[in-house]
């Protein structure tokens, strides 16, 4: 556009000149020549030297302002000791900032990526609004093509379901024995090496490279390619990967200035040779395409394509893949797809494998340690297959942590396509934005104070933001994360597993270094100089270039401040009373069996309970879970329901239909076909409304896998099953999302339910059953009761095709990983979506012959999310099992020892389950917990108060002496729930929460009313009083985003604690108050039309 723009006005200036009667062209032609050449340099000097700095809407973010002139950073970060060394300066520096600014050649904004939350956004969130900068397309395009890595739109997206299963997990398991043949390769040249020289020194970066070129290789198109040539080339493969991926270096400089001032075209012999590599290389890859094209659709007519399934390299499988398109791409691009993948695929594993020896070399105790895990399951099995290498943890611990420390790759540049809002930051188009790995990865407030320490260990147990996903950036992440990324783990893990089983590795000279010159110890000239120290001793190489005496001083042992975390203290006194309640429960049950009748609890036992008659009323309503006679406005019971479980009811069905009140007008919705269209093209709702439920709903119910939502972007033009999934996964998304209005959300979930009747006779698969427990939770969350049970029983039916086979790991496919996790969210989904208690399940699985969710999960993709929904299954599985019992309409009249012995059983198990709770989901005051971490805390406590609330019955005879202890017990809960909402409060991230946080917070605020009636000291009753009025806060702030579900709560809440007495206490703590803000004002505007509207 700027280029125009002075193409324009020079156009003009000819124009103008020629309208002169003495002009001549040539004149013309030349000052237009001239204006156009000045309007691009004064446009040019514009943009370095006044853009920037006075007119960039990015100017203001934080970034280092020590710029050089005309090339900002870029000398500094080129003279760097270490490529990452500036990097990690800037990120310390502003560390809680989104982006960090910084200037580059001619001035040109970079925007370095400095939070996971931008990193999720720029990654997945809006990842189709960047492209590769123009500059990397010129400077690496011409090597390795267009491909999987410059494509953009639908391009890429095609490319990603071509790649996707020839590079699948189970596919990459397959090529196991070519990973185990150049592994053993590998081995021979150390045997040659010993054998050779006794000392056995062989150089293991130059081993890395030829062996990770051997596998990619093989791997991908079944021979090593070496020597492999075209017949109108003399030159082998790897002679022309080596000229045109590692030229001299006057090849490299052109390489590298190409995209900035065209020199390919110089006739001289670096250019000639890079054009016949290049040339070459492409022309024996094309070759070998057409004949593997030919092939395989001679070997498809005959018949034979399915017997050869488990000897397929990946170029067969990946023509395969596009033969099935109904659009394939071109021999050419299939071509670009393997020189990336080669080139990709070799590089970084080499890389990757050559740090990870060094870390073993290092660290001797960790080579031995994982030696010896190798060698214990080759004990087991002497040729460990895929699923087992994938299995061993220390390995994966090891792995993990060398491509954390040393990354194989530096940097991922990337172009905003258009303009975009990233973490509150507006981008415009153009600008480039950069992700560095380091950054997140070496990053102190993401891995702690330790980060420059080599730790595997760190790997057992990440929590906070290291849990998080794009906390590892080594493969990136999102639509552009590397689609090799399993073929490369396999490749590391199988040579690790060849090299460790057979051999020691001693380093010759260890003390290598980081390749960030980082180290973690400076000698004292170099600190008081505070100069860069490289660390060697004993003699560092400024002091020795200085001739400075060096010396060190011993590291100074700090002592580390024990605290007592408390929620850890918290969870001992929990488990201090469940261990107290079970002991004199056993008590009691002993000495009853020997009392004589007479001296049996009576019916009058309850008045010796230290209680007034209004906390006997209060107590006896919460316990019994008997809420006939709370009413609403209108006069009726507020919550229906059979036994003592209930819902909230809008409506009652009368006996017969009244013909004399006229029918409700039909919402007006637009109309099928304006819905289509319009939807079709608006391709920015759709991507929101998909990261809408990935962020805010899919993370606590785990309705679909995200890689199912790969073709959203595509509705509705996809399969009816896949229509009906995306139309409800949409319309729930839009019912609670800030952008969407009501309207988009009701065209959305009309055109799902549109579609039920005939993908659930016609598309029995489990999209539609997805598709149906996601509707099935929209309407009971809107408190629609009769659609939400509906829906709910329609997908418990449909769960009897779920077929679930009970496989060990190994042997599980996709389909089975798939068919468990979509029963744990039917299963969950049943348990939470509504406030019932003592209903039994109706899906005809038992869960605890299921495989856990957790199990399905592979070991290297289990965060706080995946952590959270399975110990949330657990917990709603115990109370399933042992504590709805208690709910059941034939409690009460069951002998007190029975309940007794219910009762106990129930807490052995919630104390079972707490000890076994994974470390990870642990909170700790030192890092911020995910919301899903505080979300299922505030669950387990809220199961606790469910927990004791049968037996804080004062009618009961056989269980009033329980009340004291459960009481209290229940009160802690309610204090935890309350500060868990207060933190969630304090960042702004209560509008996140799901919807069936309502019901615990519901639960936590009856029992803060209960503690109102109990407590008559003024200390008591204010601090009763105000964690009451914090519950119900947290449902006022809901009611934004869960209107219908909050508002039906939150005058329950109010009357039912109404009727035990609760406008008496709240007068009396109020008058007391000096100020009293709107929103107390509110509440007691709502109080009072509950109290004059109540029949």
């Amino acid at each position: 556009m700027e280029s125009l723009s002075v193409a324009l006005v020079s156009l003009a200036s000819v124009v103008l000149v020629l309208r002169q009667t003495d002009a001549t062209v040539p004149l013309a032609a030349s000052l237009g020549l001239v204006v156009y050449v000045v309007g691009r340099v004064v446009l040019k000097l514009g943009k370095a030297l006044i853009y920037p700095f006075y007119i960039s809407k990015l100017r203001h973010l934080p970034g280092p302002k020590d710029n050089q002139f005309l090339v900002g950073q870029g000398i500094r970060l080129l003279k760097a000791a270490g490529p990452n060394d500036l990097y990690l300066e800037w990120v310390r520096k502003w560390p809680d900032a989104p982006f960090i600014r910084h200037l580059s050649f001619g001035n040109s904004e970079v925007l370095l990526v400095n939070s996971l939350d931008a990193a999720r956004e720029v990654l997945q969130t809006k990842a189709y609004s960047f492209v590769k900068p123009s500059f990397f397309v010129k400077l690496v395009g011409e090597i390795v093509g267009i491909g999987i890595l410059f494509s953009v739109g639908d391009q890429h997206r095609q490319l990603r379901r071509i790649t996707a299963g020839p590079l699948s997990k189970p596919s990459v398991r397959k090529m196991l024995p070519i990973f185990k043949d150049k592994a053993r390769e590998l081995s021979v040249e150390f045997d040659t090496a010993i054998g050779e020289d006794k000392n056995g020194v062989v150089e293991v970066e130059a081993l890395m490279n030829r062996t990770a070129f051997k596998v990619i290789s093989t791997a991908l198109l079944s021979r090593d390619i070496s020597e492999f040539r075209s017949s109108s080339s003399p030159l082998s493969f790897e002679e022309c990967y080596r000229a045109v991926l590692v030229p001299p270096l006057l090849g490299k400089l052109i390489t590298f200035l190409n995209p900035f001032i065209p020199l390919r075209w110089l006739p001289i012999e670096a250019n000639r040779a890079f054009i016949r590599a290049n040339t070459a290389l492409r022309g024996m890859l094309t070759e070998l395409v057409e004949e593997r094209v030919q092939q395989v659709q001679q070997d498809k007519k005959s018949g034979q394509s399915d017997e050869k399934a488990d000897t397929k390299d990946f170029l067969t499988k990946l023509i395969e893949a596009n033969l099935a398109e109904k659009k394939g791409v071109s021999d050419q691009m299939l071509v670009d797809l393997i020189i990336q993948g080669v080139s990709a695929g070799h590089e970084t594993t080499a890389g990757a494998l050559t740090w990870t020896v060094y870390a073993l070399i290092k660290y001797p105790d960790m080579q031995k340690r994982l030696r010896e895990e190798i060698l214990a399951a080759q004990h087991k099995q002497p040729d460990l297959d895929a699923a087992t290498i994938d299995s061993l943890p220390y390995l994966n611990n090891i792995i993990n942590e060398s491509l954390r420390v040393w990354s194989p790759s530096l940097m991922a540049p990337w172009e905003v396509g258009e303009d975009v809002v990233i973490a509150g930051v507006l981008i415009p188009k153009g600008t480039t934005v950069t992700t560095i790995p380091a950054m997140v990865h070496l990053n102190p407030a993401i891995w702690g104070a330790d980060v420059d320490v080599f730790n595997p260990d760190r790997w057992d147990s990440t929590t906070g933001a290291a849990a998080n996903p794009f906390a590892s950036e080594s493969f990136i992440n999102g639509p552009r994360t590397c689609p090799g990324r399993a073929l490369a783990l396999l490749e590391i893990k199988t040579v690790l597993v060849e090299m460790m089983s057979n051999f020691s590795l001693e380093a010759v000279d260890v003390d290598v270094g980081r390749s960030s010159g980082r180290t973690l110890l400076a000698c004292e000239p170099c600190r008081k100089r505070k100069s860069k120290c490289d660390g060697e001793k004993p003699q560092c190489g400024s002091c020795r270039s200085h001739e400075l005496a060096c010396h060190y001083e011993p590291a100074r042992t700090t002592r580390r401040q024990k605290y007592w975390d408390r929620d850890y203290v918290q969870a001992l006194e929990d488990q201090v009373r469940l261990l107290s309640a079970s002991l004199e429960q056993s008590k009691e049950s002993s000495s009853s069996q020997s009392a004589s009748p007479a001296s049996q609890p009576s019916p009058s036992e309850p008045k010796q309970l230290p209680y007034g008659p209004k906390m006997l009323k209060a107590l006896h309503d919460f316990g019994s879970v008997k809420w006939a006679d709370v009413t609403g406005r209108d006069g009726l019971p507020m919550l229906a329901g059979p036994g003592r479980f209930s819902f909230y009811s809008n409506t009652l069905l009368p006996t017969f239909e009244d013909g004399t009140k006229p029918s409700p007008p039909p919402k007006e919705v637009m109309s099928k076909e304006t819905f289509l269209l319009e939807v079709a093209s608006n391709l920015s709702l759709k991507q929101h409304l998909k990261a809408h439920f990935l962020d805010n709903i899919n993370p606590y119910y785990k309705f679909i896998d995200p890689v199912w939502l790969n073709f959203s972007d595509l509705f509705p033009h996809n399969d009816t099953a896949l229509q009906f999934l995306y139309s409800a996964l949409f319309a729930a998304a839009a019912y609670s999302s800030p952008v969407a209005t009501r309207e988009i959300a009701d065209a959305f979930m009309t055109y799902a339910e549109g579609l039920v009747q005939q993908c659930y006779l016609e598309h029995l698969c489990l999209p539609v059953l997805q598709g149906l427990m996601i509707i099935a939770w929209q309407k009971h969350v809107m408190l629609d009761a009769a659609k939400g049970h509906l829906y709910h029983y329609m997908a418990i039916g449909l769960s009897n095709h779920l077929k679930i086979r009970d496989l060990p790991a190994q042997e599980r496919t996709v389909n089975d990983v798939a068919t468990i996790k979509t029963f744990w969210s039917l299963f969950f989904l049943d348990r939470i979506s509504t406030p019932k208690l003592g209903a039994s399940t109706a899906i005809p699985w038992d869960p605890d012959n299921i495989t856990p969710y957790i199990d399905t999960v592979s070991p290297e993709l289990v965060d706080v999310s995946a952590l959270s929904f399975d110990h949330h299954c657990q917990l709603y599985n115990i109370q399933q099992r042992y504590i709805d019992v208690m709910y059941s309409p034939n409690f009460q009249q069951r002998p007190a020892a029975e309940k007794q012995a219910i009762f106990a059983k129930a807490n052995n198990e919630m104390l079972a389950l707490r000890k076994k709770i994974d470390r990870r989901l642990y909170i700790s005051r030192n890092v911020k917990p995910d919301r899903v971490q505080v979300v299922f805390w505030i669950t387990y406590h809220s199961i606790l108060i469910n927990l004791y609330r049968p037996v804080l019955n004062p009618k009961d005879p056989g269980m009033v002496h329980n009340i004291p202890t459960a009481f209290r017990s229940s009160t802690a809960s309610a204090m935890a729930i309350t500060r868990l909402l207060k933190s969630l409060q304090a960042s702004d991230e209560i509008k996140h929460l799901p919807p069936f946080i309502i019901y615990h917070v519901f639960r936590a605020a009856l029992v803060h009313g209960l503690n109102l009636i109990a407590a008559e000291e003024a200390g008591g009753q204010r601090m009763s009083s105000g964690n009451f009025w914090s519950c119900f806060r947290v449902l006022g702030e809901l009611s934004g985003i869960w209107k219908e579900l909050s508002e039906g709560t939150m005058p329950f809440v109010l009357m039912a604690t109404r009727g035990w007495g609760f406008q008496e206490e709240v007068g009396g703590t109020e008058e007391e108050d000096e100020e009293e803000d709107d929103y107390e004002a509110g509440i007691n505007d709502l109080l009072g039309e509950l109290e004059g509207e109540v029949v």
